[in-house]
Formats: C-alpha cells, structure tokens, sequence
C-alpha cells in the first residue's frame, strides 16, 4: 500500500454520503457531523439511534439500497455495510467521480482513511496506521490522551490571542519575531510538558501582557 498523505479537510457544510445503517455507519456519521457535515445515508434498515439522529433533523435517511445515482453532489462517501460486494461497487463508483472514499474495516479499499484523534479544543492529534493495526492507534490515543489533559484548549486560545495581538501591534518583523518565539521559550515549554499549564500560561502573559487574562 502506498504512503498516505495526512491532511485536515474542512468539511463544514460538505454534503456526505454514508451507505450502512449499523453502528458503523452510526459512529463514521457522529464523526463527521461533529466536524459539520452535512450528511445523507442510504440503507433499507437502520438502527435505533440513527433513525433519532433522522427524526431530530441531525442526518437525513434515504431508505433504499445503494445506488450510484446517489453520489450525485456528494464530496465524501463512506461504505459501512456488511455486504462486500456492495461496499467493491462503492468504491469503484467513487474512483470513477474522483470522490474521496472510505470503505470501513477494509484498508485495500479507499483512498483516505479516519484516525484515531486526539481533539483538545483547536488542537488535534491524529493517528494513523494505514489500516493495519486500528487497535494500535486506539492505544496511541489512549496515551496520548493522558500525555494531553484538558486544559490545552485554554491554553491554544490564549496563544492564538496572544500571537493575533502582537502581529496586530507590531510592524518591525524582528520585534514581532522575537515575542512570538518568547511564547514558547524553552521555560514555557518546559512547564507544558511537566502538565502546569496554569503557570505557561502566566508566564505567557508575562510575555506579553496585553493578551489579557
């Protein structure tokens, strides 16, 4: 298998195509749509709580079989189903509109795959194994998970501040420069790393205090 590419989408509003109607295609639906997607799924059958997501107006449920026809205006489409046959039509379909496919629990189909990710607020760690050992990753994200607490979300927004201000007030690039890099100095992230984000982000505003508190 070839080297993938990793790469954040911005699929706010992004019409996606889920096939499937289990937990599956349940999961891979409550993944997209908490990054704002809009999301349509076909299958004949579907499971309790995506016939709730559907009923609250969250997805929208087609009930039929797959058909090509319904990649029409699509972006993203994801295969759940437990039929290969259909999930092979799917991707080739895909391939043929050069449409971004994911063909779940089967790494040899499909050109991206879903990590498992780490979302501290703005922050995301994304792992992947290309398919090969899932449960690897989910035990990377585990780790990684307690390695990065909550707190890093207060901690990115005040940085994301602090960096806006001082571009915003500073038109000599190398003052700029230098309080840019005085924000993550060696003391700081030396402070992150041992887990006292409290105190990084005292220190931030001793570095530039307009960024508020």
């Amino acid at each position: 298998m070839q080297d993938l590419c990793p790469v954040f989408l911005r699929v706010h509003s992004i019409k996606c195509l889920v096939v499937g109607g289990g937990r599956v295609a349940y999961r891979k639906a409550l993944f997209l749509l908490g990054y704002g997607a809009e999301i349509i799924l076909v299958s004949p059958e579907i499971i309790i709580e995506i016939q709730e997501l559907a009923e609250q107006g969250i997805i929208k449920h087609i009930r039929d079989f797959y058909s090509k026809t319904y990649l029409d205006g699509m972006k993203i489409v994801i295969g759940a189903t437990s039929d290969s046959e259909i999930n092979l039509k799917i991707y080739q379909d895909c391939l043929e509109q050069d449409l971004l496919v994911n063909i779940v629990d089967n790494p040899e189909l499909g050109n991206f795959f879903f990590p498992a990710v780490v979302k501290r607020g703005s922050m995301q760690l994304a792992i992947s194994t290309g398919g090969k050992s899932p449960l690897l990753a989910k035990k990377i994200k585990i780790q990684l998970e307690k390695e990065f607490p909550v707190g890093y979300e207060d901690l990115l927004e005040l940085l994301g501040k602090t960096r806006r201000l001082i571009i915003e007030n500073n038109e000599d690039f190398a003052i700029r420069s230098g309080l840019l890099s005085a924000l993550l100095d060696k003391e700081i992230m030396g402070l992150i790393w041992e887990g006292k984000l409290d105190l990084a982000k005292e220190r931030i505003k001793d570095v530039y205090p307009c960024s508020g508190s």
